[in-house]
């Protein structure tokens, strides 16, 4: 069976017609029961540009309780030097003295000391404060105590010698406990202490009555004025005091002696007794002296007959303000 061409063409058309008929019927269909938006055709397929957000000039909010972090560095002021307060220390087993440093400048940054000893056995350091220690002395020898910066690592230091403990002085005793003294007279005492081995064994020396009579460092008494003192010595180790009472009358003016005339005989002896004036004054320091020593001699007040003659003893005060005489006649 024969079909031209045109009739084929006509019904390829027609049945191209009938296909699209339905399906537009079909889209209407489905656009009553729901739009459907219509897809953004794609334009490019080069992937997407993401833009990151220029930042924002208001500072950033801290929760509560944190620690805001400031926005600029702060300038750091370091450690330049350290100084101690002192470089030697003396100490004696069971005492303590405090070691303080010095921070330059005033206004470092970051002032933390770190405090060492290197003989913990001799000296102990305890912190009572970021720059100062105490130093506790436990046994003899020595220990270097060093301060350094935490900051800089600068170093001051203390070296610490550390004695044994010291013997006490237990007694103390003066060798007059009552004197009687003349105006501007003078009179050394004696003063022992014990034990004799004392490590210290230095005293002080004090008046009640200045005006009466003082007391020098080696015990001298000076009588200064008409009155009574009492002289008090005061160990400064162990604290232990003794006194002496000085009565200071009017200053002597004369002395006579006695007898100031006497026969002897070859080999005989005679004492010579001095007084003062005023009464009651104590006698000064004498010196003596005989004319003729071939006579007689005298020693502290005690003449000795010798040879047939006649000879003058004397009794001079050691100032030289006033003498007294006694002649011996001797024979055989």
């Amino acid at each position: 069976m024969y079909i031209s061409n045109n009739r084929i063409y006509r019904c390829a058309v027609i049945i191209l017609l009938a296909a699209f008929i339905l399906s537009s019927a079909a889209g209407c269909k489905n656009n009553n029961a729901k739009s459907t938006p219509l897809a953004t055709p794609n334009i490019s397929k080069s992937p997407a540009v993401t833009q990151t957000p220029a930042p924002s000039a208001t500072p950033a909010q801290t929760e509560p309780g944190s620690v805001p972090i400031p926005s600029s560095s702060v300038d750091t002021v370091h450690v330049k030097g350290l100084s101690i307060d002192r470089e030697v220390i003396e100490l004696s087993v069971g005492q303590s003295s405090d070691l303080t440093v010095s921070i330059e400048p005033d206004n470092s940054t970051r002032k933390a000391i770190v405090w060492t000893t290197d003989n913990e056995s001799v000296a102990k350091i305890s912190k009572t404060s970021g720059t100062t220690v105490k130093v506790s002395a436990s046994a003899p020898g020595t220990a270097l105590i060093k301060a350094v910066s935490e900051d800089s690592g600068r170093i001051a230091a203390c070296i610490v010698t550390v004695k044994s403990p010291g013997i006490d002085v237990t007694g103390l005793t003066l060798s007059s406990a009552d004197v009687t003294m003349s105006v501007g007279s003078t009179l050394q005492i004696a003063a022992t202490v014990t034990p004799s081995n004392a490590t210290n064994k230095a005293l002080t020396w004090s008046s009640s009555a200045p005006a009466v009579a003082m007391a020098s460092d080696d015990g001298t008494l000076t009588a200064i004025g008409i009155g009574t003192a009492v002289i008090t010595v005061k160990s400064v180790s162990g604290g232990k005091t003794a006194t002496c009472t000085v009565h200071v009358i009017e200053a002597v003016s004369g002395i006579s002696i006695s007898p100031t005339a006497q026969p002897m005989k070859i080999g005989g002896t005679l004492s010579l007794t001095v007084t003062a004036t005023p009464a009651n004054s104590p006698v000064p320091k004498l010196i003596w002296s005989s004319s003729n020593t071939a006579v007689a001699s005298v020693a502290n007040g005690l003449v000795t007959a010798k040879g047939v003659g006649e000879a003058v003893i004397t009794a001079k005060t050691e100032d030289g303000k006033f003498s007294a005489y006694c002649t011996v006649y001797v024979s055989r």
